[in-house]
């Protein structure tokens, strides 16, 4: 992201809408997992460090970024276990995470094949990941050049690539449904009217504090979608979440016959080029 892009999210991400509303989505989905005792999760792209606290109440967390500006934010909170790596080429040793999260990352990633990959490789056999990205080519818009993202996914290539990988997909849904209809008119009138160049050059479009009745209402708007996640999927929405469970036992023979299958030697061959260290 351009680096006004940091410096907005961390003014913003504890009090705008959009940033309340999804951590109460992120937090009923948590929910669901009943995460072992013991358990560990990794924040694979934790930006300024806004989700943090939340993973905390569910268990022990390790955030990481490929920004050192974003981890230095995130030790500006006193967070201490935060470290810089590629989400292509994580740090970790395999099956050593319960829960992988992945908020608004991976449409930033040129391979996003190889993430999942790798938040699959590190996730314990029963462990779980829970990404959330944007929905709609079509809805491509400055704020998506603002933050660099690579791509916005259809719902059924982001299910597509996550069974690929060799996930088994739990729930994959849109969220962000109620506002959907107004984004939709906001994109088509931009296309109408470019955004001036002096404008341009700031941080993420589109993300200013409305009123406080304002904010307020959307953030429980959101809200609601969260609880609504928990009977079934979104039929629309801006954006979307995907829940999805690691099954297959380390270096089994459907993990090396799905690496195979894309071309890839399996994990018993592949060799690492540098050592995994464990968490601690």
């Amino acid at each position: 992201m351009q680096e006004a892009a940091y410096q907005q999210t961390r003014d913003l991400e504890e009090r705008h809408w959009w940033f309340l509303g999804m951590r109460a989505i992120y937090r009923k989905q948590i929910e669901t997992l009943r995460l072992p005792a013991g358990a560990r999760i990794l924040d694979l792209g934790c930006g300024t460090g806004g989700n943090l606290a939340l993973l905390e109440s569910f268990a022990p967390t390790w955030a990481l970024d490929a920004s050192h500006t974003a981890a230095a934010f995130v030790r500006g909170r006193g967070f201490p276990r935060i470290g810089v790596a590629s989400a292509t080429d994580l740090p970790l040793s395999d099956a050593s995470v319960d829960l992988v999260t992945a908020f608004g990352v991976i449409e930033h990633v040129e391979r996003d094949d190889r993430m999942l990959d790798e938040m699959y490789r590190v996730t314990k056999p029963g462990g779980h990941m829970l990404i959330v990205t944007s929905a709609h080519q079509w809805l491509w818009s400055v704020h998506d050049d603002r933050v660099h993202h690579k791509r916005r996914y259809r719902i059924r290539d982001l299910g597509a690539r996550v069974r690929r990988a060799g996930w088994r997909v739990e729930q994959l849904s849109y969220v962000n449904s109620a506002l959907f209809p107004g984004v939709a008119a906001v994109r088509f009138i931009q296309r109408l009217i470019p955004e001036r160049p002096a404008a341009a050059e700031g941080g993420m479009s589109g993300f200013g504090l409305p009123p406080r009745p304002i904010n307020q209402i959307l953030a429980r708007l959101l809200g609601v979608e969260g609880a609504l996640l928990r009977w079934g999927n979104l039929p629309m929405g801006v954006g979307l979440v995907c829940r999805a469970v690691r099954e297959a036992p380390v270096g089994s023979a459907r993990g090396e016959a799905r690496a195979e299958a894309r071309g890839q030697p399996g994990s018993a061959s592949r060799g690492q080029p540098h050592p995994r260290p464990k968490l601690r």
